[in-house]
């Protein structure tokens, strides 16, 4: 994220990693960046979805 802080996969993957952690609030916040780097990017729409979150 240092080098492409608006990367949609680089979010996305940070995003599943604070999941794991059990960081989830943080982890939908980084889903919906990267729907915010690319409105388009069906992962990040799944990841979201998967946690019962809105875009």
């Amino acid at each position: 994220l240092q080098r492409t802080p608006n990367s949609e996969e680089a979010l996305l993957w940070h995003g599943w990693g604070l999941y794991r952690q059990g960081k989830t609030t943080q982890a939908i916040a980084h889903f919906r960046a990267a729907l915010d780097a690319n409105p388009n990017y069906q992962d990040a729409q799944y990841a979201l979805d998967f946690l019962g979150a809105s875009p």
